[in-house]
């Protein structure tokens, strides 16, 4: 489904002189009701491309939980636009209303950007993890993942740049659970947008305590002198208690200006502890 309304927020604008040039947020929502589950694009300006992305369920109340954050476009190195998917978890009996927002993060285009993607072969596994790897020389600036089979009922469990506080990021790991005793086989892909070397870029990492709280929020923060370039996730704890679905999901994956918003809610009551980790890919301002 379409969104409704696209956003340019001025928050995230660059000076000319910084180290990604012309960059700017859009968002596009998607229309409130109780539709089961929705998809939504945001697409950058026709001058600038995507540098990375993320999502944000809006209500939901516990049942909704974003599936999908994929890149699209014309070719890996057109890429303009990104769509996020969000379903009602069938765990639980929500009837209510909420809506799903794509975030795309965009700017001029970089030098050597491109898109890869990492595809699983299609089995009947209830857990996949996928790795996209830039091509030599060239570091992530973005992360997504989706199910190609099996959508919407499939969920994002983990989106994980590697790096670190003094390291690029060059590879993007994605976790999607498909649930226990699923009975078909299903796909996923991982996506990095990949760039050529840029100044100061990192990861900074920040994970929540580990309790049964039903809600957790991590909001990893760019260092002084950086601005925050995506995002990632990951949830760590059993994702399932007697039931063929996972019980914890991502609410958000909302780029700021110098943090990340990352969330994940209990899809139904469990009494399992765990935790989220939040991932900023950073970059000097």
């Amino acid at each position: 489904m379409a969104g409704t309304a696209v956003l340019v927020l001025a928050g995230l604008a660059a000076p000319a002189s910084a180290a990604i040039p012309g960059l700017q947020r859009v968002e596009a929502t998607s229309p409130t009701n109780s539709e089961e589950h929705r998809f939504v694009t945001a697409t950058c300006p026709d001058d600038k491309l995507l540098v990375s992305m993320g999502g944000e369920v809006v209500g939901g109340h516990g049942a909704v939980a974003i599936g999908a954050v994929r890149p699209m476009g014309d070719s890996p190195t057109a890429i303009r636009s990104v769509r996020v998917q969000a379903a009602e978890s069938t765990s639980t009996d929500f009837t209510g209303n909420w809506s799903v927002t794509a975030y795309a993060v965009c700017a001029d285009p970089l030098p050597g950007l491109v898109v890869v993607e990492a595809k699983s072969p299609s089995t009947i596994q209830s857990h996949k993890h996928i790795t996209a790897t830039c091509p030599t020389g060239k570091q992530v600036v973005g992360a997504g993942a989706v199910a190609m089979v099996g959508a919407p009922y499939i969920q994002m469990v983990g989106l994980v740049p590697d790096g670190g506080p003094t390291a690029a990021p060059t590879s993007v790991t994605a976790s999607l659970f498909g649930g226990i005793g699923a009975g078909f086989g299903w796909t996923a892909s991982a996506f990095a947008v990949c760039a050529d070397p840029i100044p100061g870029l990192s990861t900074i990492e920040h994970t929540s305590v580990t309790d049964s709280t039903t809600s957790k929020t991590v909001t990893p923060r760019c260092p002084s002198g950086k601005q925050l370039l995506g995002t990632g996730g990951a949830i760590t704890g059993k994702l399932h208690t007697g039931s063929t679905r996972s019980r914890l999901g991502f609410v958000s994956l909302r780029p700021e200006s110098t943090e990340a918003n990352v969330g994940v809610h209990e899809l139904g009551a469990i009494p399992n502890e765990w935790s989220v980790s939040g991932y900023a890919i950073c970059a000097t301002a």
